[in-house]
């Protein structure tokens, strides 16, 4: 079983902070260490919705090693690949159809890899249902959100991919 040991943001992911605060029309970064929080939660909310990955971001996850890895998201590049702690030269591996491949010349017990995933370009309409979701976060902070609004999930749904997601959701 694979494990995922982290995530980080890429510089220039999207929606940024600032089309947040356009929509919101505010124009002050006073607001920015509230405003951050709501809109990485709506992007968490639409990527889980829909089953992939939106904010561009990079992931490092380890398990047992194996010689097809199978992502369930839009795996831009492999970063990098360790096996048994020993770097990977990329002659040895290939990505197509966000399946990770390594050559048969590769053995070992343990893996790591780190790849880049995500949206280079967000369409608008998942755009709209991360901002609309953001904040309605904003707005109500004590309101129970069991559920993203209804036109976030209107525009979400041809998006939707209805493959198990990591978790087996």
């Amino acid at each position: 079983m694979d494990i995922m040991t982290g995530r980080v943001y890429e510089e220039g992911f999207q929606p940024s902070l600032q089309e947040f605060k356009n929509h919101l029309r505010i124009t002050s970064d006073d607001l920015d260490a509230v405003l951050e929080p709501c809109l990485l939660a709506a992007i968490s909310s639409a990527e889980h919705h829909i089953g992939k990955d939106i904010a561009l971001s990079l992931y490092t996850i380890t398990g047992n090693f194996r010689h097809t890895v199978n992502f369930n998201s839009y795996v831009m590049k492999v970063e990098l690949l360790t096996v048994d702690g020993k770097q990977i030269d990329k002659s040895y591996f290939k990505l197509a159809n966000n399946a990770l491949s390594i050559s048969p010349e590769i053995e070992g017990a343990e893996m790591a890899i780190t790849y880049k995933a995500g949206m280079n370009q967000v369409p608008p309409d998942i755009k709209a249902a991360i901002l609309l979701t953001a904040a309605k976060l904003f707005n109500n902070p004590v309101d129970s959100v069991e559920v993203l609004p209804s036109v976030a999930k209107n525009l979400l749904a041809p998006h939707r991919s209805w493959e198990l997601n990591r978790n087996g959701e």
